[in-house]
């Protein structure tokens, strides 16, 4: 059985049917985006760019910490999905997702005027 099985959708959007892979039993559905939600998201992230290129370093850097704080308040949540979605073990979703995902949202934030200075 697949972890993810097509359902009867009345618009133009397919939709799935999400199975956990632990147990095959259904955990959830989505919504797939068609062509033009794609197109439309890449036109309004091209529109927002300018704007944001134009903020000093310390004003993009913000949103990533408040996502910092936003993750770790979200830890347990996160955790309880990411192991009903992917069957893995606590430990593994607690070191792989919450551990490697803050980290990686810290050492952006924290080395973003480097990253963003002219070359």
């Amino acid at each position: 059985m697949a972890l993810f099985e097509p359902i009867e959708s009345t618009g133009p959007r397919r939709k799935l049917r999400l199975r956990s892979p632990a147990t095959l039993e259904p955990i959830g559905e989505i919504e797939c985006g068609t062509r033009e939600d794609v197109a439309a998201a890449v036109e309004r992230a091209r529109k927002a760019q300018a704007g944001w290129g134009a903020l000093p370093v310390e004003e993009r850097a913000k949103p990533m910490w408040r996502l910092l704080d936003l993750y770790i308040d979200a830890q347990d949540e996160i955790i309880a999905k990411v192991i009903e979605e992917t069957g893995k073990p606590r430990n593994e979703a607690i070191g792989m997702e919450v551990f490697a995902g803050c980290d990686s949202i810290s050492y952006y934030a924290k080395n973003a005027r480097k990253f963003l200075a002219p070359e």
